[in-house]
């Protein structure tokens, strides 16, 4: 083989290997699928990052702060559903309503913690975030 043909490949070669390291850092869809691999479901948890525009250039600490929002949104809309249109009912029995005021309060802590899991996760603190995470009374 030709030098010059050699260092063509080689550069070829080169540049798709740091191409395809590049993609990852950046957060491509492959490293949505890597880190969705490690979920309960995966199906839910591509379509949740990839459903966020910053996740197709994101790394792996901007994705976590993607699912932290995401997670934290969709608590605060439930928790939200839950006394604005749960408990808003007159007719509700005392046990059920009960069970709602429970629930929503539920929630709130997990808004909280959610919340705090956010400045762990920018420290690079993922002992905290992941003793936040296994606090929760869910």
């Amino acid at each position: 083989m030709k030098p010059v043909t050699s260092f063509l490949l080689f550069s070829a070669t080169l540049s798709l290997t740091f191409s395809f390291h590049l993609s990852i850092a950046n957060g491509s869809s492959n490293l949505i699928q890597q880190v969705c691999a490690e979920t309960h479901n995966k199906v839910n948890c591509v379509a949740s990052l990839e459903s966020n525009p910053d996740s197709e250039k994101a790394n792996l600490q901007q994705l976590g702060i993607i699912a932290l929002n995401l997670a934290s949104s969709n608590a605060t809309s439930t928790s939200s559903y839950i006394k604005t249109t749960l408990l808003s009912n007159k007719t509700l029995n005392p046990v059920t309503e009960q069970a709602l005021e429970d629930c929503s309060d539920q929630y709130m802590d997990a808004i909280q913690q959610l919340d705090d899991s956010l400045p762990a996760l920018l420290a690079n603190a993922t002992n905290d975030v992941r003793a936040l995470g296994e606090n929760s009374n869910c």
